[in-house]
């Protein structure tokens, strides 16, 4: 049993050195909640726990802005002290298992992963080695259904984490690519860090003018016959999934080896959209990502033709690591990505995917590119050699 007996509810700003360009606009800087609590753990040992977030209302689409994300958060934190439960994906599932906005599962997130941190410290050990029947009360049925019957977390998680991550590059809507287009280019992150993997956001309002850019993207980062692969990202901005094939269609036609190298797409319409996403899906994987907001939403996604997830701490430790062992069962594709996780949450978010098998090994780490200074300590430790986010400064303690 676990049962809370503090929680304290911490802000800080976090401005981006660098602005992040998303299809629904610009993202110049955020607010973290960090949440820190203590808990009478396993056998009666108190231990503590932390978990933050950053309070995206561009992403979550909150109309309050900051300061609604902040009192909701609070509100969360304020109702958990006290709560009692057998170990903490029981009591995730009890504090977030009924949402249904992205508002909420965001402002709940600090909160669960500092539980599910808190249970481990407490056992003395790290959290995904730990999701057993040793130590939890009832296996995945009691969450996914009877198919989940005698399986736990564990069974899907990597016995031995990754040492290193491929990093994903994010390519905002208008990043400069080459010198001289104003900011820190694409040309010069190669250089730097050996990035191969790359995320474009697109705007989502022009499929030709989005083929364009995207074939751009390819040309500059091949240059010297270097091989990478892209993801594409638009943010909900397409109308359709009609509209999202246009796109494809304009590649493949503009650049046939830029088509070649995307090996899937992001949640290309809005997400409360009820479309039939198969005919897309045909051409290539596609990832609901906004529209992933909770645990009955699963087998609605995959009965309109979803065939992926986009897994985000951010979107909750409890609910992530349901959704991540629902995919691997029903064999969807899966690829781990970011909310722009600064400091603590950057190690939680490196250390979760370390212990994935998802359908592509990378982690996206923006900070890296929006908000370096935030990802002090251990975090900015964390370094990009050849391609990868060495993992060896993660603490592999609790979630971390």
């Amino acid at each position: 049993m676990m049962r809370v007996l503090d929680t304290v509810v911490s802000f800080r700003p976090v401005p981006f050195t660098t602005t992040l360009m998303l299809s629904s606009g610009p993202i110049t800087g955020l607010t973290e909640a960090l949440v820190e609590v203590t808990v009478l753990g396993p056998a009666g040992r108190p231990a503590r726990g932390r978990g933050s977030v950053l309070l995206s209302y561009p992403w979550t689409g909150e109309p309050g802005g900051d300061a609604a994300m902040r009192q909701t958060a609070e509100r969360f934190a304020r109702d958990a002290t006290g709560l009692t439960a057998a170990d903490p994906l029981r009591l995730g599932v009890e504090l977030t298992g009924d949402l249904t906005t992205l508002t909420e599962i965001v402002c709940a997130a600090p909160l669960d992963a500092a539980l599910h941190d808190a249970w481990a410290n407490a056992l003395g050990g790290r959290a995904y080695e730990n999701y057993t029947a040793e130590h939890l009360a009832g296996d995945l049925g009691d969450y996914l259904g009877p198919e989940f019957r005698g399986r736990y977390p564990a069974d899907f998680l990597r016995a031995v984490p990754r040492p290193a991550l491929p990093v994903q590059h994010v390519v905002g809507v208008g990043d400069p690519l080459t010198p001289g287009e104003g900011g820190r280019p694409l040309t010069d992150w190669m250089a730097a860090e050996g990035v191969r993997c790359f995320k474009v956001k697109v705007a989502g309002r022009d499929p030709v003018a989005d083929a364009r850019r995207i074939a751009d993207v390819y040309r500059v980062a091949t240059a010297g016959g270097r091989s990478v692969w892209l993801s594409l990202d638009p943010n909900e901005a397409y109308s359709s999934p009609e509209a999202a094939a246009e796109l494809l269609h304009a590649l493949a036609r503009l650049s046939p080896a830029a088509h070649r190298a995307v090996r899937y797409m992001e949640q290309p319409v809005p997400r409360d959209s009820t479309a039939d996403m198969s005919g897309l899906a045909r051409m290539l994987p596609v990832l609901a990502d906004e529209s992933v907001t909770g645990l009955a939403g699963f087998a609605s996604l995959r009965s309109r033709g979803w065939p992926g997830l986009a897994l985000k701490t951010a979107r909750g430790h409890t609910l992530s690591l349901l959704a991540y062992c629902w995919a691997r069962r029903h064999g969807l594709f899966t690829a781990m990505q970011d909310l722009t996780c600064t400091g603590d949450a950057l190690l939680h978010s490196a250390a979760f995917a370390s212990y994935l098998d998802c359908s592509v090994p990378t982690l996206e780490c923006n900070s890296r590119q929006y908000a370096p200074e935030a990802n002090t300590g251990r975090a900015g430790l964390l370094a990009v050699r050849d391609g990868e986010l060495s993992l060896s400064a993660l603490p592999r303690k609790g979630i971390r």
